[in-house]
């Protein structure tokens, strides 16, 4: 390939570096260094070379400052005390006090604070009616006693536990006066087995001289025992060694049956009978242990929310209340009057008077001005024609020596020259549950024309139909059956007779029935 020469022109200083390059003048090395050398400041220069104004690139309202350095900058950047010097006006705080920062540990402090570090008013917050109370303890939640207290969900259901339940058909409750006395002595182990009828069994503890409760009304053992001497005197092995010696039946007793029973003991045929303990507290000068022993002995048998305390020694129930709170006691007094109840209401929660129910204080009146206070009402020690008379007055609990209870019994008085064949029996009459009953007899003598009366049923105990029924007789030589009818509501007289009817014509001795019949 041919190359067309080419003419250099050389580089004129005197012209301008525009006309230089229309002359196409060459560069020299020299001149190069110093071109690059200016290229290179320019390209460093950051004192705007071009002359570009703040106009034209939108920044005329800005101040021209000193640009900050890279320390300058990290300070601004952590700098938390305004650098700007944005105004509360320029943020919306303009009515807002300019107060200093909190530092973390007064943030930390003020998160903590549970006293209103802000000063806000109960009215503020739609709580002016509400008393401010602090929460209930357990031991509050479980007497139920204060009215400044609030309770959380764990002790309301704590309380309720705690709390003794009446029962649904809030009816009169009957006790057995120390066990049922009316077929076996007070106070012995068969007196309590015996008690059927009542919701209830009441008898007496006293302390040994070695720290036994053991059951006794009297303060000695003379007049039941064949011992003398005090209670409190003697050991349990002294007491255990004496024998009951008075007492309904005492002869079919065996000598292990006339033991002085321990408290334990009658614990024992409650748990097993289902029977509430009736626990009267003697008058004594008992220690703390003693009281101790004795929510010992409920937690043995998981009675301590089945039982009742009782005590004419007000301060035998104080003890009690202070290690079991909700349990019901029964105030004893022999008259009902205005500082009883207030005493009585001291007492706490499940507090009840007890009187005797023969007293002239013993009204209907008096009996509301109990219930009014938030108390229970119970009477000892009533008989059972006096039962009516006390449910009338509004007695929630009867202590009774009668063998009717919450179930009713009576002795039949025999007619028409009938009369028992042994000594030890009885014609009698008793609810098995409720509108069900059992007659029985073991009679001698008397008539065996049909129609002969042989005794009269309590009006408790007459069915609305007549009832025809068998019973057994005694022949010359052997025996045979017979029939007797009870008469009911729906024939015209004789109402509640139990009479002779067919089978007797022969009958030499005796005639003996156990009928079980309903009322309807």
């Amino acid at each position: 390939m041919a190359y067309e020469k080419q003419n250099w022109v050389p580089y004129d200083d005197n012209l301008s570096e525009e006309e230089n390059i229309n002359v196409g003048a060459v560069v020299t090395a020299e001149r190069m260094n110093h071109l690059e050398s200016g290229l290179q400041q320019h390209t460093t220069d950051e004192e705007n070379p071009h002359k570009v104004t703040k106009a034209q690139v939108g920044l005329s309202n800005v101040t021209d400052v000193e640009q900050a350095s890279k320390v300058d900058f990290e300070a601004h950047a952590t700098n938390k005390l305004n650098p700007h010097g944005v105004t509360a006006s320029q943020v919306g705080l303009g009515n807002v006090e300019n107060v200093r920062q909190a530092a973390k540990t007064d943030f930390d402090a003020h998160v903590e604070n549970n006293s209103n570090p802000h000063g806000v008013t109960a009215k503020q917050v739609g709580l002016e009616n509400v008393m401010n109370y602090g929460i209930a303890t357990d031991a509050d939640a479980v007497a139920g006693l204060a009215n400044t207290s609030y309770m959380t969900p764990q002790k309301t259901a704590l309380a309720v536990e705690k709390q003794v339940f009446k029962g649904a058909d809030g009816g009169v409750n009957y006790i057995a006066h120390r066990g049922s006395n009316a077929d076996y002595p007070e106070n012995t182990v068969l007196a309590f087995e015996a008690v059927t009828r009542h919701w209830g069994i009441e008898t007496d503890i006293q302390v040994t001289s070695d720290g036994t409760w053991i059951c006794m009304h009297d303060s000695t053992v003379d007049r039941t025992t064949d011992g003398t001497g005090t209670v409190a005197s003697k050991t349990l092995a002294q007491i255990k060694a004496l024998k009951i010696d008075t007492g309904t039946n005492l002869a079919a007793l065996t000598d292990a049956q006339k033991r002085v029973p321990t408290f334990d003991e009658f614990l024992a045929v409650c748990k097993k009978n289902k029977r509430v303990p009736i626990i009267e507290i003697k008058a004594g000068d008992y220690s703390a242990a003693n009281y101790d022993s004795i929510i010992t002995s409920l937690t043995k048998y998981n009675l301590t929310q089945v039982a009742i305390f009782i005590s004419f020694d007000r301060q035998a129930l104080v003890e009690i209340k202070k290690r079991l709170p909700a349990v019901p006691v029964q105030y004893l007094v022999n008259s009902i009057t205005d500082q009883v109840i207030a005493d009585t209401k001291t007492l706490g929660t499940n507090a009840s008077i007890s009187v005797k129910y023969n007293d002239s204080t013993v009204t209907a009146t008096n009996v509301i001005k109990i219930h009014n206070a938030g108390l229970s009402a119970a009477c000892w020690t009533v008989p059972d024609t006096k039962f009516d008379e006390m449910v009338a007055m509004g007695f929630d609990y009867i202590t009774t020596d009668s063998r009717s209870g919450n179930l009713k019994h009576a002795v039949l008085t025999l007619k028409n020259a009938f009369i028992l064949q042994n000594e030890s029996d009885v014609a009698s009459v008793e609810e098995t549950s409720t509108g069900n009953l059992l007659l029985h007899f073991k009679i001698t003598g008397g008539a065996n024309t049909r129609g002969t009366v042989i005794a009269s049923l309590p009006s408790w105990a007459v069915p609305l139909q007549s009832k025809w029924c068998r019973c057994g007789i005694r022949l010359s030589g052997t025996t045979s059956s017979a029939s007797f009818d009870i008469q009911g509501y729906d024939v015209t007289s004789g109402v509640g007779d139990i009479i002779v009817s067919y089978g007797w014509d022969n009958r030499t001795t005796w005639a003996t029935a156990d009928v079980a019949y309903g009322l309807h």
